[in-house]
């Protein structure tokens, strides 16, 4: 039996196959986050987003979505980080560990077990355009993403707190 496909998944291609039914040109990325922007909500769906942007005139939207990744991790691992410049000497969130000295912690365990589950899977979609300066965006997260960012910021926190403590976690 093959595998459901991901929410997120279904999501990338209704809003591919909606905007390529509207005519419009597809670029793949994201229009500068520094922009004001409006979004979109999600109860009101692609199909309502994608019409007003036709009735604008509008011929081109931007589609972005992102895989969670090792590097990912290690991404957001980094922001949450007070120091994150041991960060950019790893390769994977693993050898990150070991190179602390975490990799035995059960809580760094515990989190590479929950963001391994994840690789590969949409992190995001995204559809955009422009009018007036003002970007305007639908964005949908995958359900797990938060748990993803909160566990982040708790292994953070700990590392940060291990730096502080010579390297022993409290």
């Amino acid at each position: 039996m093959p595998a459901k496909p991901d929410t997120l998944d279904i999501l990338w291609e209704q809003a591919t196959a909606e905007a390529s039914s509207r005519g419009f040109r597809i670029y793949p990325g994201a229009i500068s986050i520094e922009a004001p922007s409006a979004m979109w909500p999600l109860e009101d769906g692609i199909p309502a987003f994608l019409d007003l942007a036709k009735a604008l005139g509008k011929e081109v939207v931007y589609i972005n979505s992102n895989r969670l990744t090792p590097q990912e991790v290690l991404d957001s691992l980094a922001l949450a980080l007070e120091d994150p410049q041991e960060v950019f000497g790893a390769d994977t969130p693993v050898a990150f560990f070991m190179q602390i000295g975490a990799s035995n912690r059960p809580e760094m365990r515990e989190y590479l077990e929950l963001t391994s589950q994840y690789y590969g899977r949409r992190t995001r979609v995204s559809v955009e355009w422009a009018h007036e300066g003002i970007v305007h965006r639908f964005l949908a997260h995958a359900d797990w993403h938060t748990i993803f960012i909160d566990r982040t910021a708790d292994v953070a926190e700990l590392v940060d707190s291990m730096a502080g403590n010579g390297g022993q976690i409290p």
